[in-house]
């Protein structure tokens, strides 16, 4: 969503049995620079409540906890472990984040639209 103006925006995420946790991420623009684009991972944990900043966004949080990003699941021995524009990548982060919490394959049927189609520098979790 491209805005010009601060809007408010209530989204509410209903009980999914493919949600493990969710992610958002915003893409900036004019001028586009990654490092601008704020990324937010979060999964359920009733009767938590937090207030948080992520760059432009303020962000609440109702029955969720903020999940941080971290390089500290990414295990030493993967191919990429030492490059920096892997392990500095908070997509990348979370997914070695969601490994560690024992998540691998997500079993049933993926849902639909989601898109499958790959981005350098990004991956799919299915």
């Amino acid at each position: 969503m491209q805005q010009d103006s601060p809007q408010d925006l209530t989204v509410t995420l209903d009980a999914n049995r493919y949600a493990i946790a969710y992610y958002l991420c915003g893409v900036t623009t004019s001028p586009y620079r990654w490092e601008d684009n704020p990324h937010l991972a979060f999964e359920r944990a009733p009767g938590y409540h937090v207030e948080i900043q992520v760059k432009d966004l303020k962000v609440t949080l109702d029955d969720a906890r903020p999940i941080p990003f971290t390089s500290k699941h990414i295990p030493p021995d993967d191919p990429n472990a030492g490059n920096k524009q892997f392990a500095t990548c908070r997509n990348w982060q979370f997914a070695h984040h969601l490994r560690a919490a024992g998540v691998v394959t997500i079993p049933g049927e993926r849902p639909r639209g989601l898109g499958t189609g790959s981005v350098p520098g990004q991956m799919t979790l299915m």
